[in-house]
């Protein structure tokens, strides 16, 4: 209760979605270790440019 993440697009979710995979990576080790993980942050412009792109296209039909 509390954790689940719900969708229903077809499609790479996590690969689009880099603050969703991060949050899922997060809360894994978490629950693993018992103690909070700090992540490397990565540059995420690609994964942000394209889901910007996407919402733009299906926006303008």
């Amino acid at each position: 209760m509390g954790n689940v993440i719900a969708t229903y697009l077809h499609g790479p979710l996590l690969a689009k979605n880099p603050e969703i995979t991060d949050y899922i990576i997060s809360y894994c080790l978490k629950r693993k270790y018992k103690e909070e993980i700090k992540l490397e942050s990565l540059n995420d412009e690609f994964e942000n440019m394209c889901r910007k792109q996407l919402l733009k296209r299906f926006i303008e039909k």
